[in-house]
């Protein structure tokens, strides 16, 4: 048992030593992002928004845990919704834990595709899976949870294979998809506030707009900064590497 856990923290230390960058050039890049978008159609949409909805959540949680408050329950939905709760201060925490759900999926998204090419994409996959795992202590439903371990799967699987090469276009991947559910996600709350009122409980600007009596035109906009300014610094982190191994 000893040899076993051992072995186990010498593959996961292996994970957080950067790796040499292979040369992933451009056009495969534009190419995995097309794909992203393609995953971003109703028909596939159902499916990979999976991981959008869960980091999205994972974004209120961590707020939360940040600003000092406690969560109780993260819950996950066949219908890509999900819903965190949280206890504690109120007032700026509370408010600071609703705002990070719709950008966080960008960020996220950004940091993996960065990571993928500055030669960190197994500590990024290693990291990822390994939060994911300890986010099953606040899943409260069991779809949730099936959710949550496909999720930590497979960024685990890859950064256990230990080849920087495979483990490299795995965060490209999964860091494509983040980026470009981010805006499909945000497209669905804008379209909500337009077209589909009656679901305004959905809405994470909404909760906003109550809670402060800010207008949540306010609230979009600033959700919208956020996630346009995530995808502003990963193209001004990704571009200079791209002239490395391009």
């Amino acid at each position: 048992m000893t040899d076993f856990w051992g072995f186990l923290g010498t593959k996961l230390a292996v994970g957080f030593i950067q790796a040499q960058a292979p040369a992933i050039p451009l056009w495969e890049i534009l190419i995995v992002l097309l794909g992203a978008a393609a995953l971003c159609l109703p028909a596939a949409w159902k499916y990979s928004s999976l991981l959008t909805s869960l980091v999205h959540e994972l974004g209120h949680a961590g707020a939360a845990v940040s600003a000092g408050r406690m969560v109780t329950a993260i819950r996950i939905h066949r219908d890509h919704s999900g819903e965190t709760h949280t206890f504690g201060l109120a007032g700026g925490p509370a408010l600071w834990s609703m705002f990070w759900g719709y950008p966080v999926p960008s960020i996220i998204g950004g940091t993996l595709m960065w990571a993928a090419l500055a030669g960190w994409a197994q500590a990024a996959l290693t990291i990822g899976g390994l939060l994911a795992l300890v986010s099953l202590l606040a899943i409260r439903n069991r779809f949730g949870a099936v959710v949550v371990l496909i999720c930590a799967a497979v960024p685990l699987a890859f950064a256990w294979l230990n080849d920087p090469r495979i483990g490299a276009h795995a965060a490209l991947v999964l860091g494509a998809i983040l980026l470009i559910g981010s805006l499909r996600s945000f497209g669905e709350v804008l379209a909500v506030h337009i077209k589909h009122r009656d679901d305004l409980e959905s809405s994470d600007a909404h909760h906003l707009a109550r809670e402060t009596g800010v207008p949540v035109g306010v609230w979009l906009t600033l959700l919208g900064i956020a996630i346009a300014g995530s995808w502003y610094i990963t193209l001004t982190a990704v571009v200079p590497l791209l002239h490395v191994v391009g």
